[in-house]
């Protein structure tokens, strides 16, 4: 998904929503009208909605009655309309506001249950008045979201990964699981404040490592460049040109795109770093040991709906690219990897590499 905020409705044109596909999105964040709905639509998009009195929404302190009148109203005036994925309601919520907006979720689900929610949750590195993990339960909990959105910036300038990374992985895996739903999460792709300028193994990084830990949707953060402070650099620029990072960004979707259906049918057993530098999720087996090219790797291990096993290794490494040559638990009798034009391949020769930030989706037979 792109993140579209801080932008006039007048550079909202037929020709920027097209740019969203050309760049690989399959949703827009947000649409603030019919009018820009109607053109999304016509790019070939899905788009979360901004409705203003909904979004606006005094959460801390909820009145029920209004919140269902809010609600009702943005799905009678775009909720008929299959380009809507669903609806804002907040960013980076604080537990003092759970409570109302568990009321706008239950009245969607009532009103409209093929639509859903648009909440993104703060990161490990705010100040919160409990640990990350019960903040998460707390929400879900209370809220009972469809999906568990997230976002942690962490590409620090000097080139620094900011402390607590994995754990804020970690901690939304769990949670996620335990709740039986999907998590996403938001990358930055327009650096501020102390984020660096990106560079592809920084924007490959922040993907695939939400994807190895069993990540189901993706958004960046953002995707035009806001005339705000030091924002900088987005994919697309404050003039509205194409910047190098709209182009870095492409090569990543591609990737997801041609891995997406894939992705969509597995389900994460367990991630753990061969280094052993971080904490393992879930329950994994284990079946790669070691691995004498590189141990900066984490691999997720799959089980596929039909009951398959897949594996996605990641090079967490920023700098320096990793000969995949693992010591296997139990050497599996055949190994293919999924390349970017969506084929499959013997995992040989040439494809046992991986760049910086690079990940790779293995299917085995053991």
């Amino acid at each position: 998904m792109a993140y579209s905020q801080h932008l006039d409705d007048s550079k909202k044109t037929q020709k920027w929503y097209q740019g969203i596909a050309d760049c690989g999105f399959t949703v827009v964040g947000f649409c603030d009208n019919i009018a820009q709905l109607n053109r999304a639509k016509a790019a070939g998009l899905k788009a979360f909605v901004v409705d203003e009195n909904l979004a606006l929404q005094p959460w801390e302190q909820a009145d029920p009655a209004k919140i269902e009148a809010a609600i009702d109203q943005a799905v009678a005036t775009f909720g008929s309309d299959k380009t809507t994925l669903g609806f804002y309601l907040w960013d980076e919520p604080k537990a003092s506001q759970f409570k109302g907006l568990s009321l706008a979720v239950s009245r969607l689900r009532e009103s409209a249950p093929r639509l859903t929610e648009f909440v993104c949750m703060l990161p490990n590195y705010a100040k919160l008045d409990t640990s990350y993990r019960e903040f998460l339960t707390q929400y879900v909990e209370t809220v009972s979201p469809a999906v568990l959105c997230y976002n942690f910036y962490g590409t620090l300038e000097g080139g620094k990964l900011r402390d607590g990374y994995w754990d804020n992985l970690n901690d939304v895996q769990f949670v996620s699981a335990k709740a039986g739903i999907p998590f996403w999460t938001t990358v930055l792709s327009c650096p501020h404040f102390n984020f660096r300028e990106l560079s592809d193994a920084d924007i490959r990084f922040q993907v695939f490592s939400a994807i190895v830990y069993g990540a189901k949707g993706i958004a960046y953060y953002l995707y035009q460049t806001p005339t705000i402070g030091n924002y900088r650099l987005g994919p697309i620029d404050i003039d509205g040109s194409k910047t190098e990072t709209w182009y870095m960004v492409k090569r990543v979707n591609r990737v997801l795109n041609a891995w997406g259906p894939t992705l969509l049918q597995l389900h994460l057993k367990g991630a753990y770093h061969l280094d052993k530098a971080e904490p393992a999720a879930g329950e994994p087996s284990n079946l790669i040991l070691t691995n004498p090219g590189s141990t900066e790797l984490v691999v997720g291990e799959f089980e596929h709906e039909d009951g398959g096993t897949y594996l996605i290794i990641l090079n967490k490494n920023l700098s320096q690219s990793a000969g995949l040559w693992p010591v296997w638990r139990k050497k599996p009798s055949k190994i293919e990897r999924l390349r970017e034009d969506a084929t499959w391949v013997p995992f040989s020769g040439e494809d046992i590499w991986l760049a910086p930030g690079q990940a790779a989706l293995l299917r085995i037979e053991e």
